[in-house]
């Protein structure tokens, strides 16, 4: 009987020297673990605002690209919009070639005069296009419609235009008349100028692919709510 309760003595000493001397391991290994997932939440919100600070930088080079494509056309809508509403195939192929003559990335340009498609460059095998009316196509009434109401560019796509120029963003920029003496572009709606927009080369300029270097990271480009997007006043 002794002899049991000695033993049994001895199992609580033991039991209590073990406790003793594993509970600094666990606190050690608690606060281990506690560091590791402090450090992994530290270095996801290091990626994330290295992210955001990429994806800042790429959309303020995608916006000045795009803007600047499309203010070449501003010259050709104020054109139209004072001097000459009734210019001709010839002075708008003229007119375009000289605009886009330096810039590889814009392969077409369209009028299209009360929404109809009335004046194309290269004229040279789109003749087909010619007589188009957007309104009456369902999956394009939706940005001229937004185009004319908010009288500002609008961008869809990308699209295929092949041999054109493969997948091209397309924009569309409405016309106003401007009346004599009167603020520009205050008078009744003349159409639209439509231009694509290479996005290979778009996409080159605004350091999302790079020919050099792998991707660091995977771009979604969207109008807002999935819709198409107003790009420039």
């Amino acid at each position: 009987m002794i002899q049991i309760m000695y033993i049994n003595k001895i199992k609580k000493i033991d039991f209590y020297y073990y406790l003793y001397t594993l509970f600094p391991v666990i606190v050690i290994l608690v606060l281990t673990g506690g560091l590791i997932k402090l450090e992994q939440e530290r270095f996801k919100k290091n990626q994330r605002l290295h992210a955001l600070d990429e994806l800042t930088t790429v959309r303020a080079k995608l916006e000045s690209s795009l803007n600047e494509k499309i203010f070449l056309m501003r010259g050709l809508v104020a054109y139209i919009s004072v001097k000459n509403p009734n210019i001709t195939q010839e002075e708008f192929e003229n007119l375009t070639r000289t605009i886009v003559k330096n810039n590889t990335a814009i392969p077409s340009a369209a009028l299209f005069k009360n929404s109809i498609c009335t004046h194309l460059y290269p004229l040279k095998g789109q003749e087909a296009a010619l007589g188009f009316e957007p309104l009456k196509v369902p999956e394009e009434r939706e940005a001229f419609e937004r185009a004319i109401k908010t009288k500002k560019t609008v961008l869809s796509g990308p699209v295929d235009l092949y041999p054109q120029g493969g997948l091209v963003f397309i924009t569309r920029t409405p016309v106003f008349l401007t009346p004599p003496n009167s603020i520009p572009e205050s008078g009744d709606y003349w159409g639209m100028i439509s231009i694509g927009i290479k996005m290979n080369t778009l996409l080159e300029e605004a350091g999302i692919i790079n020919q050099q270097q792998q991707p660091k990271y995977i771009y979604s480009i969207r109008g807002q709510d999935g819709l198409a997007c107003i790009i420039h006043e």
